[in-house]
């Protein structure tokens, strides 16, 4: 399978933008054609920017909180669902999550729930998550679902945050002492002991087993 960017317009002239994965080309634009998309250009997704993709995009624990509120907040206000999705990319700068946003929408368009679509992105998207947004779903309450996985998240991540902040000074501290010690240790007492030695002053048994044991390990 390959992944192709693509630009068309529907009958009425509405232009759509968007990625999808097809055995080749040609496949990719009947694909579009059955959704009664005319294309007007489409390309394949290159090695580079694929790798681009996995080294410089991520969806962050941000914009997942984000995407859920905005989503909660559109079906719940009675937006339909692929209108809220088109409003959500609208104005959003390429990334990750645009794309993943994409692919949602055009999966639901072919008729696949919203539940379904969140297993492609699995990396994005916790079994938890897609059972929560499943339970939803089949009960008829996706909106508030979501508006409790985003207040969820949000828990979670203040919580990772206040983890990360605790941790952070005593690893500085623990950095910081090591490096001393490896100062100390392989250049203070070797170059105290030779001056010690240079005074024709033998060092104590205790000292002289310390020093042998630090040149070992070097």
């Amino acid at each position: 399978m390959h992944t192709f960017y693509y630009t068309a317009k529907d009958v009425g002239g509405k232009a759509y933008t968007g990625v999808l994965e097809a055995p080749d080309r040609d496949t990719a634009i009947l694909y579009l054609q059955r959704r009664n998309l005319f294309v007007t250009n489409i390309k394949k997704k290159t090695i580079l920017s694929q790798l681009m993709d996995i080294s410089f995009s991520r969806v962050t624990s941000a914009d997942l909180i984000l995407f859920t509120n905005q989503m909660a907040t559109m079906l719940d206000a009675g937006i339909a669902f692929l209108s809220a999705l088109d409003s959500m990319t609208k104005d959003m700068r390429e990334c990750k999550l645009k794309s993943i946003i994409r692919t949602i929408r055009n999966e639901m368009e072919q008729g696949k729930s919203f539940s379904s679509t969140l297993k492609l992105f699995p990396e994005v998207f916790s079994p938890f998550y897609q059972n929560m947004v499943l339970a939803g779903e089949t009960g008829g309450r996706l909106p508030e679902v979501l508006k409790n996985l985003a207040y969820y998240l949000e828990k979670i991540d203040a919580l990772i945050k206040k983890i990360k902040s605790a941790l952070y000074y005593p690893i500085t501290v623990i950095i910081f002492a090591i490096a001393i010690m490896t100062f100390v240790l392989s250049f203070a007492i070797p170059k105290f002991a030779g001056f010690y030695e240079g005074f024709g002053e033998k060092l104590p048994a205790p000292t002289r087993i310390f020093l042998n044991t630090i040149d070992f390990i070097h």
